[in-house]
């Protein structure tokens, strides 16, 4: 299992989600947390099993906060100040899906392999500062790249070896289009292309 694609909102079916979402919610109630942003982890398997992953006191990733503001409008950030400032916050009843989205965000993690985990066929220095990002994309989306995010241009990237976890990453990006069956299809779409 390596991440590719942290993406929202999802593609799954609302059913599916909601199963999702109690899942979550136990996990973050079972740590008896008061005022904290959560960052839960759960990989939905075979047969609709779930497996905790991670459930823990901080947000997620280096962009799950400006990806839930893009796609919904919610600031996590300012959320959790004000209420740590002691200034009550409306939240929603329940989690937010593709019903209410605007658009769709996700943060792409580049690796030396392509969207199946095929390894890249040998080192390649990445040269990210001269590629044209848009062109592995499809004309509604944007790329927006983040440099604390990127290896050094030019570093040379191994294939992707199974067990190396975020150390296979060359760097993550952050991908923007009108919904998300298109960014997932951009995504793996960069993805396979970017070896070449």
């Amino acid at each position: 299992f390596a991440e590719t694609v942290a993406l929202s909102p999802t593609v799954l079916p609302e059913r599916l989600q909601r199963k999702v979402e109690r899942t979550a919610v136990e996990a973050v109630d079972a740590q008896d947390l008061d005022t904290s942003g959560t960052h839960t982890e759960i990989k939905l398997m075979a047969d609709e099993r779930m497996c905790m992953l991670e459930s823990s006191a901080r947000f997620g990733g280096v962009m799950a906060t400006p990806i839930a503001e893009h796609v919904f409008g919610v600031d996590l950030i300012s959320l959790l100040a004000a209420e740590s400032l002691g200034e009550p916050q409306e939240y929603p009843e329940q989690m937010l899906t593709s019903d209410v989205a605007k658009g769709a965000a996700a943060s792409v993690y580049l690796p030396g392999a392509d969207s199946r985990s095929k390894p890249w066929s040998a080192p390649l220095p990445f040269r990210w500062e001269q590629l044209d990002w848009q062109e592995l994309v499809s004309p509604n989306s944007r790329v927006e790249i983040f440099p604390s995010q990127m290896a050094p241009n030019g570093t040379t990237v191994d294939p992707y070896r199974p067990g190396g976890g975020s150390l296979n990453n060359a760097g993550t990006v952050f991908v923007t289009s009108t919904d998300a069956e298109t960014l997932l299809a951009d995504s793996y779409r960069m993805l396979d292309n970017l070896e070449a």
